[in-house]
């Protein structure tokens, strides 16, 4: 009668028992990505410097002057030829109302 594949196992190729080690630990590592949050926290300081920066300011103040009035001549007193007029550098006549 033929052996079944079973009882060869049990009994070996050739009637013996098959030896069983112990097992082969193969190990796999498997990495998965998970978020891990990592706060980092920032602290920002604003510092405001106060520097004096000169402005300017300029006061006006205006006054009026009473001139004497000129010695009065009269113009038939004057030499001739004379100008009963003042007359500036340039020979021309000096207007009261010119600044």
């Amino acid at each position: 009668m033929p052996v079944s594949k079973p009882e060869l196992a049990t009994q070996g190729c050739l009637g013996f028992a098959p030896i069983v080690c112990e097992p082969q630990v193969v190990v796999r590592d498997f990495y998965h990505p998970r978020p891990q949050p990592v706060i980092h926290p920032v602290e920002i300081v604003n510092r405001h410097h106060f520097v004096p920066v000169p402005q300017h300011y300029y006061t006006v103040t205006e006054r009026n002057v009473a001139v004497p009035p000129l010695p009065t001549v009269p113009i038939s007193s004057l030499p001739a030829g004379v100008s009963p007029f003042p007359t500036g550098p340039a020979g021309g006549a000096i207007s009261p109302f010119r600044k």
